[in-house]
């Protein structure tokens, strides 16, 4: 955060990840706390939920070339 490249967001939620043309994730889509919809472009995405809350986000950001969810060809993360 001292290099000013970074930003501290308090109270958002993120709800997916968002992908360009080639299946790279380049920004997300957050509501913050006035439940106001963003989205934020970066260079760098980095998860650091919960188990649970990773797996979430990572099976919402599903995409068309990413169906079944970010990090998740395999089929192995389900919603239950």
């Amino acid at each position: 955060m001292q290099t000013g490249k970074c930003e501290l967001r308090n109270n958002c939620f993120v709800t997916r990840i968002l992908t360009d043309a080639k299946g790279r994730p380049n920004r997300v889509e957050y509501f913050d706390a006035k439940h106001q919809g963003h989205e934020q472009y970066a260079d760098l995405i980095v998860v650091a939920c919960s188990a649970t809350e990773s797996a979430r986000l990572l099976l919402n950001s599903a995409s068309k070339l990413h169906p079944k969810g970010l990090g998740n060809s395999s089929g192995q993360v389900e919603e239950t």
